[in-house]
């Protein structure tokens, strides 16, 4: 994906969840690219992580912290901060799920969700946002996932709220603020969470067997099954390098993995030809596929920030070119 060697030398990344799956992989990829890693994570394997990053050589600690208790995050942010210093990219990672129909859901259930996957991304951003753009510096990502998502209404949900939270803060701070705010949708990735949660839920609440659960559960374009971890964090990666492009956005794994050749999307002509039969069997490709108008509202930002990259690269050399050379040779 052409990520350069060594991109976040120098930059502290805070990542709630970051005790396994997708967190965890983020975290040591992110280590080797050079950052210092805060691991913010309710399961004590988080420490794990932290050393297993620190015997690589590289700078990582470890915070344990329930993000649904208020007093247990807003004791763990001076914590983060004493690690490395400011934090400058903000990955909101963290979920917490439980499956079932929505007239089975419980409050208790429902209050646990909503705290943990949209109040604590809100409080963590309240506090580092205004940080990062007193330094006109940072990148904050949401992780969300698809809207809809039968037996899941509170995941759904609070994911969604992520969403606009994200867009919200994007519009508030502008286009030239130095910070990016944008959220990340990872597909259906082969996570521990996947495996040992919703898998199994899935079975339990169609009434079907584990392996008739999988292939109606991964369906992601572009794969024959679910997305391989490393897969999926390599295009987080990417997107996080090329924060400015992705701002107010909605980024996926399959846009620089197809355009990289690792993977080939599908080409449908239209989302009507796509089976959405069965209780989850082709959402998530719909999804995916869904709004053209938004696709075009995403290539028309990254348009405008490429265009004014250049803009600002043809000024430096013109900049150049004027100290160097007498003025009419330079022109």
């Amino acid at each position: 994906l052409g990520i350069p060697p060594l991109s976040f030398v120098g930059r502290t990344a805070l990542i709630t969840g970051g005790a396994r799956g997708i967190g965890e992989a983020t975290a040591v990829t992110l280590a080797h690219l050079g950052a210092r890693i805060v691991i913010v994570d309710i399961l004590a394997s988080g420490q794990d992580v932290a050393d297993s990053i620190k015997q690589q050589g590289g700078q990582a600690e470890f915070i344990q912290c329930d993000l649904s208790d208020v007093d247990q995050l807003l004791a763990m942010i001076p914590q983060a901060e004493s690690s490395f210093g400011a934090v400058d990219i903000l990955l909101n990672n963290a979920l917490h799920l439980h499956s079932a129909p929505i007239a089975d859901f419980s409050l208790e259930e429902w209050d646990k969700t909503f705290d943990t996957n949209a109040r604590a991304p809100f409080l963590l951003i309240k506090h580092f946002l205004p940080r990062m753009l007193e330094r006109k510096h940072g990148v904050i990502v949401n992780m969300i996932a698809y809207e809809g998502s039968p037996m899941a209404a509170a995941y759904s949900g609070t994911k969604m709220a992520l969403r606009s939270l994200a867009y919200t803060a994007a519009r508030e701070i502008g286009n030239d603020s130095g910070v990016s705010v944008f959220s990340f949708i990872p597909g259906i990735v082969d996570t521990p969470l996947v495996r040992d949660v919703i898998i199994p839920n899935a079975a339990a609440v169609f009434g079907i067997t584990e392996e008739e659960v999988v292939p109606i559960i991964a369906q992601n374009p572009g794969y024959h099954g679910f997305i391989p971890v490393e897969h999926c964090v390599s295009a987080l990666v990417h997107a996080i390098v090329r924060a400015r492009e992705y701002h107010a956005q909605v980024a996926d794994p399959f846009e620089p993995l197809d355009r990289a050749g690792i993977i080939e999307m599908p080409k449908v002509e239209s989302t009507d030809e796509i089976d959405v039969s069965g209780p989850l069997l082709g959402i998530y490709i719909k999804q995916y596929l869904g709004d053209v108008s938004s696709v075009n509202r995403e290539l028309e930002h990254r348009i405008d920030v490429r265009t004014r990259e250049l803009a600002e690269e043809r000024d430096r050399s013109e900049e150049l070119l004027l100290s160097i050379l007498p003025s009419p040779i330079a022109r």
